[in-house]
């Protein structure tokens, strides 16, 4: 996938001037941590960076990756054993974007949809050691998206989002996984 997204931005990148359009470099961050006490706790942190290249005024094809875990950690009494369950997840994306606002726009929402490349893997720990959890396989699915741009100069916006992706294993009723995300980006 990583070698499909390098060719991808080497063709855009050698499209001849008269054609060529802009490219964006965005980069978000997620993280969230609620407690009860110091023994049970909820943690969740992702990274995601993406290239989206301009080949229309406002639209874009956006590739992204996205790496990130989710840890929950589990102890009754302080005498107890305690469970911790990390959930990692790696997402490669492709979309289509479509800015509903002009160039010129100080607020640009958007609307993308497209399709990803889903890897995760659960472990659990506890006193004994580390254990993997039931095996998942790595699946392509749909993607959407909507997300507001807020830009503070020609070249450098906020921005914030949700996606989405329509998940389902072998045998299993169809799930949604979202994501939350805020960041900036760059205009070149």
């Amino acid at each position: 996938m990583f070698r499909a997204c390098f060719v991808l931005i080497v063709f855009l990148y050698s499209l001849p001037q008269a054609f060529a359009g802009i490219f964006e470099v965005s980069g978000t961050a997620n993280y969230r941590r609620s407690q009860i006490n110091e023994l049970n706790y909820q943690i969740s942190q992702s990274v995601t960076a993406s290239v989206s290249y301009y080949f229309m005024e406002m639209s874009a094809l956006e590739l992204s990756y996205t790496e990130g875990t989710s840890t929950l950690r589990i102890q009754t009494l302080s005498t107890d054993p305690f469970a911790e369950y990390i959930n990692k997840f790696t997402l490669y994306g492709l979309d289509l974007v479509i800015t509903l606002a002009q160039k010129e726009s100080v607020i640009q929402p958007f609307v993308k949809v497209g399709g990803a490349h889903i890897i995760k893997s659960l472990i659990k720990k506890g006193e004994t050691g580390s254990v993997e959890g039931p095996s998942v396989d790595p699946e392509t699915v749909p993607s959407a998206g909507l997300g507001l741009k807020i830009k503070l100069t020609n070249t450098f916006s906020i921005k914030t989002g949700i996606d989405a992706w329509r998940t389902q294993q072998k045998g299993e009723d169809a799930k949604i996984d979202y994501a939350g995300r805020a960041g900036v980006s760059l205009l070149f």
